[in-house]
């Protein structure tokens, strides 16, 4: 077997799949975001009322407190990491599905080993990972469901996006998801009456989720700590000193949009004006020159920018790709790219996790890297 069927055996890039999130679960403890989590999983159940902000995001304390109760003592600090792994091999998994009846099984491998490259930040049990899990699945459940008609799956995509907002509270924005029923049946020219069925037994699953949330928090002794700090995060949004206050949050996203139409003219212009340009050469060695180039002014610009430039730059890529992937997704959903209904609909669900999954954040665009599992696949396959 030679190196090139060797790169693009199915087993060796499952194994890639698999290996790249372990090489990164060694790093040590810092004192900010995973000091913070693992200090409040370790008192979800002792004392509660140590935690900050921590039941406002109640299932992930939930989920994180578990498993800390479970594997703390034992497998410590790599053990939480590792069961941030697990959480990467549940959405990969779960993106298998979604993708499984549009794309041949190697592709669709490579497009997901570029989705686990590329959404790596760090891996932990926390509400930024859950988010992308919960979403995916409901991604997988409503499509599915509309697809193959069963309302017990769309039932279930409501369901799991009422338990995601007690993953994370701005998650109650994936309620949004719901215009993929209306979406695909306009595609399909779906009877109103069918239309109202789907919507109505998706509600359902979503009420029955927080009825269900609720009832199991109550039962944890954990309410009034829910309520509490609910309020305290509301509160934020109106205080014009916080980072978090509606205003600074609406202008972080309205700069990051303004900085991604600018980037995707400018990537417009600039790929027009090469290809003019190569269209004059019909040799390889000016292709390669030109690559070469491009590559050093890259590698070069990395270096030599200064260390407090490397955010930016990072946030900046983040908007830009961002720009790339609501061109394709938009390609596809309005038929520019020949597809199917079905797959049109997956294209819809993914710009709304796309769109969805970074607001709430004072980061802007930069926690989009966490709602991009699905159009990670659809771009590169």
């Amino acid at each position: 077997m030679n190196l090139k069927n060797i790169l693009i055996d199915e087993r060796f890039i499952l194994f890639l799949i698999i290996i790249f999130p372990l090489l990164f679960i060694w790093q040590g403890l810092d004192f900010t975001d995973i000091g913070f989590f693992i200090t409040n999983y370790q008192q979800v159940f002792n004392e509660p009322e140590s935690t900050s902000y921590g039941y406002v995001n109640w299932l992930t304390y939930l989920i994180g407190g578990i498993w800390v109760f479970l594997f703390g003592d034992s497998l410590g600090l790599l053990g939480v990491n590792f069961a941030g792994v697990l959480i990467v091999y549940m959405t990969v998994t779960i993106s298998y599905f979604v993708f499984k009846p549009y794309f041949e099984r190697k592709y669709l491998l490579i497009g997901l080993l570029f989705a686990v490259i590329f959404t790596k930040f760090f891996y932990l049990i926390d509400y930024n990972s859950l988010t992308s899990l919960f979403f995916v699945s409901s991604a997988l459940f409503l499509t599915n469901g509309l697809r193959n008609n069963k309302y017990w799956q769309i039932l279930f995509s409501g369901l799991v996006l009422g338990l995601s907002i007690f993953i994370r509270f701005p998650n109650i924005l994936g309620f949004s998801l719901i215009l993929g029923i209306f979406f695909y049946g306009y595609l399909n020219k779906t009877e109103t009456k069918i239309l109202i069925s789907q919507t109505a037994i998706f509600v359902l699953g979503y009420i029955l989720a927080i009825i269900f949330s609720i009832v199991i928090i109550k039962l944890f002794g954990h309410y009034d700590l829910y309520i509490n700090d609910l309020k305290a995060i509301l509160g934020i949004t109106n205080k014009s000193s916080d980072h978090h206050n509606l205003t600074r949050l609406f202008t972080y996203y309205y700069k990051d949009y303004i900085r991604l139409i600018w980037l995707i003219v400018i990537f417009i212009i600039v790929n027009y004006a090469i290809s003019k340009a190569l269209a004059r050469f019909d040799n390889k060695y000016i292709y390669i020159g030109i690559g070469l180039i491009l590559a050093f002014i890259s590698s070069f610009i990395a270096i030599v920018f200064p260390g407090h430039l490397y955010y930016y730059r990072t946030h900046l890529a983040f908007v830009f790709v961002t720009g790339i992937f609501y061109i394709i997704l938009l390609a596809y959903i309005t038929n520019m790219e020949k597809s199917t209904n079905h797959f049109r609909l997956v294209c819809f669900s993914a710009l709304i996790i796309l769109i969805i999954t970074p607001l709430g954040s004072n980061l802007g665009l930069l926690k989009v890297v966490y709602g991009m599992w699905l159009p990670i696949p659809i771009a590169f396959v």
